[in-house]
């Protein structure tokens, strides 16, 4: 989230399949992830579609 840019943190539910598209997300990749940050976005369709996956703390570098 960047405030520099006008970014802001909101409270936000997660929805079931969100959180199981997620747990997907990161069963798929080829190790396993010490952290990682899945964004999530609705496409087209209305279906969950992977925006970005991070398994790296920004914050870190």
């Amino acid at each position: 989230m960047q405030t520099n840019f006008g970014g802001q943190i909101d409270l936000y539910t997660h929805t079931k399949d969100e959180i199981e598209f997620a747990e997907h997300t990161i069963k798929n990749c080829p190790e396993l992830a010490i952290y990682a940050r899945v964004a999530i976005f609705n496409d087209n369709n209305g279906l969950n579609a992977l925006a970005e996956l991070e398994l790296i703390e920004p914050e870190l570098w």
